[in-house]
């Protein structure tokens, strides 16, 4: 092969073009180093692009004899060892061989910009920024230092910002290659780059995951001040420094800092191993503290939002083993339900904005679990796991109106958060006893039935349910689990301990049961946080003609979601959704069936000059309206905007009405022609407060709305010198139907 080969000034040893062996075609270099170099390129098989990591053929030619191979097995090993790391958070590892003996990987292409980047281009970024991004690093290193694998090479260079905003490390397989080399006397080879290398590094000696969360907070540092936390006018300077110089202090170089931060640094970037965090989760620990949320002024810690650890609030406490058990006041389900998740700690946020709260819980971070508890807004409490909305009661009615009714306002709000290895399934659980679940088992004798074995199947089974045991001043709620079972008990059932006692006293005492399973049912605000960005791509052939429809999914953090709570499921239950395809497919005909189209060419024009619908779309121009869906045409202009409403009360309506009118004055409603309002059903106040707002609104456009009115063109709503068509859709169980009047 070695006639196939470049010169190492274009990757060494890689093949001109693909072979049978080598089925890549190398576009270009994108970086080289002393190790080797990187290179973009083009996988001919599966239609793909890679990048291809080759190390210098020099370093595995010269020295003593068998250092090479010796190098060369280790390169290998450490490659192999990095593809075993199986997180988004580190390039997949699609192959790993050897040309002419000199070894090369193939992996994932990582589209992005490299933090170095980033930082030269933009500077310091923000704090809550600067935290998320330290967490993710330190999620993989948590993975690959359980594997062994230290990387040696943490740096801005080597962490990628994806265009979804989460970061990846790059270069895992080739960092470890020169593990026991030490720094020569002119540091001509200097493992690790220099103002992030710890002083053990730097000094060649036995190198560990010390060194990387050295890296880490070097990394935080430059993060938030813009600088790295060590420098020199010299390379011996900054070695210099590295090894012998107190870190400085963060509000030397920015103000607004948590206070905390310099003792943080203090200990990250301590000089010997031994004194620093002693594994990435204790680092993350640490760093989580410092977590805010700018907008909504949510800080974590001591007054904010833990998700688990050592300082999450526990609400349970643990009696036989394998048993949690929980005494509450209720006897009332869906009251003891709140009572066992409220009857911890709970975190007050003193007039927050609701929806930034609930932004902030459907958060599926990489370096810890998803929120799991309930938030609870004044009146209304919110089941939340795993990024999902499950359920919400209070004092408006169904759980869609009381989502409605929190939205957009300001108010005191507590967290109180479900920990340990089973919280998504316990929250599921209780969410489904208080009412969004399914009874699977209903009207069971404990008499005739046995509580213990019904368990122990659930159990077995892995089932997420919850067994709800009542009787005349008692009640018991049962989570069977693999690892734990709650025992939730109020009134006669209150000195209960395990699950053998709950059998022999609800037999004694002729308990009735059921089995409640949750159901898959997310409440608005999930997709509205996780579904954002989603656009929905429309091929219409040249006369018009619908084609098909194509999901086109923001780029994310798939992995971390799991089956239950994946995109592609949330989508598949996204009533947002559903209303797009309404209006793609169906709307125009039923125009036509009930000869409407000529009193409503505003909104069929728009349906049928969308190119791309955008789902919960989160861009500042559309800030005025709290569109759920957008319908651009060819040339991204806004054509028709959807909102989905919860019951299509009067005050909803007038509310979007009046959104609606401020949106057609600004700049980005130059184009919007029609807007629809979908809800659940369409009270008759709600529909007289529609129809008097457009009529205002007809008259106040003078002569505009008088020609409207003349060519019968219905549902019009002026407002700056533009109108738009404002239709009603109902969602009857699914079955959309326009309100067209008369």
């Amino acid at each position: 092969m070695a006639a196939q080969t470049l010169a190492w000034n274009r990757g060494g040893l890689l093949p001109e073009s693909p072979t049978a062996t080598f089925p890549y075609r190398v576009l270009e270099p994108v970086g080289e180093g002393a190790m080797g170099a990187v290179f973009r390129a083009e996988d001919v098989e599966l239609a793909r692009p890679v990048a291809i990591k080759v190390v210098r053929p020099d370093l595995f030619r010269s020295g003593a004899p068998g250092r090479g191979e010796t190098l060369r097995q280790r390169l290998v090993q450490e490659a192999q060892a990095a593809a075993r790391l199986r997180h988004p958070g580190v390039p997949a590892v699609h192959r790993v061989a050897t040309i002419d003996g000199v070894p090369y990987m193939v992996m994932e292409w990582v589209e992005g910009t490299p933090l170095d980047v980033l930082l030269a281009r933009d500077g310091p970024v923000r704090l809550e920024r600067a935290i998320r991004w330290t967490l993710e690093v330190l999620d993989v290193l948590r993975l690959a230092h359980g594997e062994g694998i230290v990387h040696r090479d943490i740096k801005p260079g080597n962490l990628m910002v994806r265009a979804d905003d989460h970061v990846a490390i790059l270069d895992f397989g080739i960092a470890r290659l020169d593990a026991g080399r030490k720094v020569e006397t002119a540091f001509g080879t200097v493992l690790g780059t220099p103002q992030y290398a710890a002083p053990e590094q730097l000094a060649g000696l036995p190198v560990g995951a010390p060194a990387d969360l050295f890296a880490v907070a070097a990394v935080l540092f430059e993060l938030l001040t813009g600088r790295p936390p060590f420098t020199g006018r010299t390379l011996a300077e900054l070695v210099r420094n590295v090894s012998e110089a107190a870190p400085p202090s963060v509000h030397a170089y920015r103000s607004g800092l948590p206070d905390g931060l310099d003792d943080f640094f203090a200990t990250a970037l301590a000089k010997t191993p031994d004194e620093r965090f002693g594994s990435a989760e204790a680092m993350a620990r640490s760093v989580q503290a410092f977590l805010v949320e700018t907008t909504g002024g949510l800080h974590a810690g001591a007054s904010g939002i833990v998700r688990g650890g050592t300082n999450a609030a526990s609400v349970v406490s643990t009696g036989a083993a394998g048993v949690v058990r929980r005494v509450v006041s209720s006897i009332d389900p869906v009251r003891m339900a709140v009572e066992v998740v409220e009857g911890g700690d709970g975190r007050s946020i003193d007039m927050a904005p609701v929806d930034d709260v609930l932004d902030w819980l459907l958060d599926v971070p990489l370096h810890a679990p998803p929120f799991a508890g309930i938030l609870r807004v004044e009146g209304a409490r919110f089941f939340v796991a795993g990024g999902v909305v499950l359920h919400a009661l209070g004092p408006e009615g169904h759980a869609a109106a009381v989502t409605d009714a929190t939205r957009g306002t300001t108010a005191d709000c507590v967290i109180f958060h479900v920990d340990g290895p089973r919280a998504a399934g316990v929250v599921a659980a209780l969410a489904a006893v208080a009412g969004a679940g399914r009874v699977v088992l209903a009207g069971l004798d404990a008499a005739v039935v046995r509580l213990e074995r019904l368990v122990e199947r659930l159990r077995d089974e892995g089932r997420v349910a919850a067994l709800v045991v009542e009787t005349e001043g008692a009640c018991a709620l049962v989570l069977p689990g693999r690892s734990s079972t709650w025992i939730i008990v109020g009134g006669g059932f209150e000195d209960v301990a395990t699950v053998d006692d709950l059998a022999r006293r609800a037999a004694a005492r002729a308990a009735t049961m059921r089995v409640v399973e949750p159901i898959f049912a997310p409440l608005m605000p999930t997709f509205r946080r996780r579904l954002a960005g989603t656009r929905l791509m429309v091929d219409r052939d040249r006369s018009g003609r619908l084609r098909s429809l194509t999901l086109v999914q923001r780029p994310g953090n798939e992995a971390t979601w799991g089956e239950a709570t994946s995109r592609d499921r949330l989508l598949s239950h996204d009533p947002v959704t559903e209303d797009a395809r309404f209006l793609l497919c169906e709307a125009r005909g039923m125009f036509e069936r009930f000869d409407r189209v000529r009193q409503w060419p505003d909104v069929v024009a728009a349906c049928e000059a969308a190119r791309t619908v955008h789902l919960y779309p989160r861009t500042s121009v559309l800030a005025s309206v709290a569109f759920d869906a957008v319908f651009a045409d060819a040339a991204e202009r806004v054509r028709l905007g959807l909102v989905r409403l919860a019951d299509g009360t009067p005050a909803e309506v007038l509310r979007v009405l009046e959104e609606v009118k401020q949106a057609l004055g600004s700049p980005w409603g130059e184009h919007l022609d029609a807007v629809v309002l979908v809800a659940l059903l369409w009270p008759e106040e709600a529909m007289a407060a529609y129809a008097a707002a457009l009529e205002r609104s007809s008259a106040s456009a003078g002569f505009s709305g008088l020609l409207a009115r003349l060519s019968d063109r219905r549902g019009r709503l002026f407002a700056g010198g533009r109108s738009a068509q404002v239709l009603l859709v109902t969602d009857e169980a699914g079955r959309r139907r326009p309100l067209v009047f008369e």
